[in-house]
């Protein structure tokens, strides 16, 4: 016995994935889009014949949440947490992306239908969603993001808040503060405009003017337009190389810089895109970021085929979280070196030589981001009091990265 659901992008059916017996899964294009379409992932290429349980997997289990938000949502559901299948017939409505999946015999909604919120409402939620990720089991709602943060896809249009029903596009991810690390929210806003300061494509970032407040960027898979929402079909490293969830991190089995490099060989602007990435590997280092794995990282299918580099996100200094045991080792090496505290000249250098980069112009970047970060830290920080009040986490997170900027400029001039 086979059960079977539809993967629309657009209103354009993909192809299906079917569960066989219990567990087993496959996936096979559509004939019709592998004539007038493209491949959904570098690791799923247009063949006539369906991919395998291993490969299948591997690219939808990634759609899913993970850790502790996946068992909440699991258990709100009563779906296994294993059950990749029924978590996506649940929550596959809005995904990363630009794909919805749908019961076999469902089509894309023509019209979207929204739920307005009030400001108060809002605050509501950002409450709610500790213990309801995704708000999973409302009566419309079948949104799913992966990563094990909790988080909630939403619309915003102007000043309007709107909760997509029916499988209807979002246009931002909203963040709650997290229990056990404080200042989370103001944080990664933070960081955000760090990355904005420094010339990284990163979506725009906001904190919500609610209590409690909330974490509010812009999607950047998502288009508005007047007639519409747009969607953009994207890919985290982790499914572009065909690995589970599990296997984010490099010391797991995990891709590390070098197979991150590597795989911008399929981008359409793979030099480009190799720097970029190597300044965001150095920006990382120096915000203290070591939780940047491989499913932080995506290609934006924005001009198919060809992929290009996603912009940035999920970014935050985890290394003001010492005292809770976080921060202590990168999510990947740099040349070689997992202890943020230990790297060397020598290790940017081997970095370099991943990225295909000339050891010149590589140690002109690094200088040139951390006299940036050094010195603009401070007026973004002011600005940021002023449009969000006073904050005791950017404080310590500018003091951070100063004190690792000193740091880095200090060992290159060695």
């Amino acid at each position: 016995m086979s059960e079977r659901l539809c993967v629309w992008l657009d209103s354009n059916h993909v192809g299906t994935l079917t569960r066989k017996g219990r567990t087993a899964l496959s996936f096979a294009y559509d004939a019709g889009w592998m004539c007038s379409g493209f491949p959904l992932s570098l690791s799923l290429p247009f063949q006539e014949h369906p991919f395998d349980d291993s490969r299948s997997r591997a690219f939808f289990d990634n759609l899913l949440p993970e850790q502790a938000v996946r068992d909440k949502v699991s258990k709100r559901l009563h779906v296994s947490q294993k059950n990749v299948f029924g978590l996506l017939a649940a929550l596959g409505g809005e995904c990363a992306g630009a794909l919805t999946i749908l019961h076999e015999g469902e089509i894309p909604a023509a019209r979207p239908v929204y739920e307005e919120i009030s400001r108060d409402r809002l605050g509501e939620i950002i409450s709610l969603l500790p213990q309801r990720p995704l708000l999973a089991g409302e009566e419309g709602l079948r949104l799913s993001l992966a990563g094990a943060q909790t988080k909630l896809p939403i619309a915003r249009l102007g000043s309007t808040y709107l909760l997509p029903t029916q499988g209807a596009p979002s246009t931002h991810i909203l963040k709650p503060p997290i229990d056990d690390l404080p200042g989370s929210v103001e944080n990664e806003a933070f960081c955000m405009a760090l990355a904005k300061l420094v010339d990284l494509d990163a979506p725009k970032a906001e904190i919500t003017e609610t209590y409690p407040r909330g974490y509010l960027v812009e999607r950047y898979d998502r288009v508005v337009h007047p007639d519409g929402i747009r969607r953009i079909h994207q890919e985290d490293f982790c499914q572009a190389m065909g690995l589970p969830a599990e296997l984010k991190y490099q010391n797991e089995g995990g891709p590390g810089t070098r197979e991150c490099f590597d795989l911008l060989e399929h981008s359409a602007t793979p030099v480009g895109d190799r720097t970029q990435l190597f300044r965001l590997v150095v920006f990382n280092h120096l915000i203290g970021n070591t939780d940047a794995h491989a499913k932080n990282l995506s290609l934006l299918y924005d001009a198919p085929p060809r992929p290009r580099l996603a912009p940035f996100y999920d970014l935050l200094c985890v290394g003001m979280f010492e005292a809770q045991g976080l921060g202590q080792k990168n999510a990947m090496k740099i040349g070689g070196q997992y202890d943020p505290k230990f790297i060397m000249k020598r290790h940017w250098l081997r970095l370099a030589d991943e990225a295909g980069l000339g050891h010149p112009d590589a140690l002109t970047m690094i200088t040139a981001l951390a006299k940036t970060l050094s010195t603009g830290a401070g007026y973004v920080a002011e600005a940021f009091r002023e449009r969000y009040g006073k904050s005791r986490a950017v404080p310590r997170i500018v003091e951070f990265i100063q004190e690792r900027c000193r740091l880095t400029l200090e060992r290159l001039a060695q």
